[in-house]
């Protein structure tokens, strides 16, 4: 068990040596076009902070901040009419266009004043305004559309 556990370790050091040299970035996909925009063009955008109650934490309201999903988008230049989602560990999403106009959905880059990282459900993390709209509270519909370890959106 011991064994395992320390070649696991391993692993991940090797992965942490070698990601650390490169930035990270959320890649964005449409039609047969791929944009990467770095994490630090992200950060650059405006920042919106609210209370919600993110999805997969415990039952208590968490302050989150980040930059508004459609402000993320914006970046990549596409548009459509949904967007896939998909995390770090495969788990996809579809979210409609509509959703960021009817609610602030940010990709939180921060939860109760600390930088969300892979380990931590980031470094980017799609959240929606569950305490200012209680129609999202517990939802199961708008609690799949979270998609914590944000690595790539194709845009449909």
């Amino acid at each position: 068990m011991r064994m395992k556990w320390f070649c696991s370790f391993l692993v991940f050091l090797a992965w942490a040596a070698t990601s650390g040299a490169q930035e990270m970035m959320l890649v964005f996909r449409h039609a047969e076009k791929t944009v990467e925009i770095p994490l630090a063009k992200i950060d650059a955008l405006p920042q919106t902070d609210y209370v919600a109650f993110p999805p997969g934490m415990d039952d208590r309201a968490h302050r989150v901040k980040g930059p508004l999903l459609k402000d993320v988008v914006a970046l990549s230049g596409f548009s459509g009419d949904s967007l896939l989602a998909v995390g770090y560990d495969r788990y996809q999403a579809d979210i409609p266009f509509k959703d960021m106009d009817d609610y602030a959905v940010i990709v939180a880059r921060e939860v109760d004043g600390k930088e969300v990282t892979l380990r931590e459900k980031g470094p980017l993390w799609i959240v929606y305004p569950s305490d200012a709209h209680p129609e999202l509270r517990h939802n199961p519909i708008y609690e799949a559309r979270s998609v914590w370890q944000l690595k790539e959106i194709t845009v449909r």
